[in-house]
């Protein structure tokens, strides 16, 4: 079963943007993350939509957070960002962007000590 649900919004059958677009690009992130899609754990389409309609964003396993590599808690605070239930208060493909590259940046000089 496809699990990757769109925005509250795209449900509702309301008006969607940007905001609505960074929200389904976060849920793409997840999956090349974990390799699951989010709202994996709920038992049919129907709680998954639930879940999305109340604000709750997928579950995301706490060591991604902590024990895992930099990559993947730099991913993990992006996806956060990018799964705001408002669509104002998501992080915009630019800032998207710019969060990638910094990071990219950032684990150049992690791996190598220095900068590039």
């Amino acid at each position: 079963m496809n699990r990757l649900l769109s925005s509250a919004e795209e449900i509702r059958g309301g008006w969607i943007n940007e905001g609505s677009d960074t929200l389904s690009l976060a849920n793409s992130f997840h999956c090349i993350l974990t390799g699951l899609q989010p709202y994996y754990y709920m038992e049919n389409r129907n709680a998954a939509i639930e879940n999305v309609l109340r604000g709750e964003p997928p579950w995301v396993d706490p060591r991604y957070r902590t024990s895992r590599s930099f990559i993947e808690r730099r991913m993990v605070e992006i996806m956060e960002r990018m799964w705001q239930y408002e669509s104002e208060d998501r992080a915009s493909i630019f800032e998207v962007v710019s969060f990638l590259r910094e990071t990219a940046q950032m684990a150049g000089v992690e791996a190598s000590g220095k900068w590039r």
